[in-house]
């Protein structure tokens, strides 16, 4: 398996905080059957220089870049919707290898200018991820708006954990049943509170949606990771009748 979003990287944002505890998610991460990670550090463009981000994420990789053996680690980041996007360079932030990059929305407010940052991006020649994109409540309240970015070439992708629980259930069966969502990763931040749940993330899928369901979000998975291009079964709209999703 491939996890695509992590913060396992030690003391660098909220995720891990420490190498000890890094080294427990990788093992983790190892024993459920994940053979190759994106690190991806929170990037917050509007406080901190990419110089800088690039340099304390460097060090971090240092430290725990060959403690676990069978698991291959790759350099990213979960990259802060600014519009300071169309100014930088984001060969480094996006997936090491890789013209992938993942997007963080706010999950209150829509963005000023989503549409022309994204398409800014895209001309660039990147495909923009939007991680955890059922926390967003704007989306929830309409998804014909992400309907409209997945359209124009944006992926989604949905956290594991949701995938589980009941926090955002009606809306996550129906943006996997309507093709909104094209990966799954753990965003996996430490031990305790917010430890990988890929492996169960992936059986939750198989029984809401099917085998081949989860065999896609795996495929796709792997795809970014080479570097190729994913399935993309067409979406279609979902429709909402008071906070319920079909």
């Amino acid at each position: 398996m491939v996890d695509v979003h992590t913060h396992i990287l030690p003391g660098i944002d909220d995720g891990s905080s420490s190498v000890e505890e890094s080294i427990a998610l990788l093992n983790e991460q190892k024993k459920q059957g994940v053979q190759r990670i994106m690190l991806t550090p929170h990037f917050y463009p509007d406080r901190e220089k990419p110089e800088k981000f690039l340099a304390r994420r460097q060090r971090a990789y240092e430290k725990i870049k060959n403690a676990v053996d069978g698991v291959q680690l790759r350099l990213a980041a979960e990259v802060r919707f600014s519009q300071l996007l169309t100014k930088i360079d984001l060969e480094p932030l996006a997936f090491e290898g890789s013209d992938y990059i993942l997007i963080e929305l706010s999950s209150r407010r829509i963005p000023y200018r989503l549409d022309e940052v994204l398409f800014d991006i895209q001309s660039r020649g990147y495909v923009p991820i939007l991680p955890h994109v059922e926390r967003c409540v704007y989306f929830r309240k309409d998804p014909q708006m992400l309907l409209q970015l997945i359209e124009n070439g944006v992926l989604c992708q949905a956290n594991a954990e949701y995938v589980l629980d009941n926090t955002y259930k009606s809306f996550i069966k129906a943006a996997l049943k309507h093709n909104f969502y094209q990966l799954l990763a753990s965003d996996a931040h430490n031990m305790t509170v917010r430890p990988p749940y890929l492996q169960s993330g992936y059986a939750a899928l198989e029984k809401m949606l099917g085998k081949e369901k989860r065999e896609i979000f795996q495929k796709n998975a792997l795809s970014v990771w080479n570097n190729e291009e994913i399935d993309r079964p067409q979406p279609t709209p979902i429709k909402k009748f008071f906070n319920k999703y079909i």
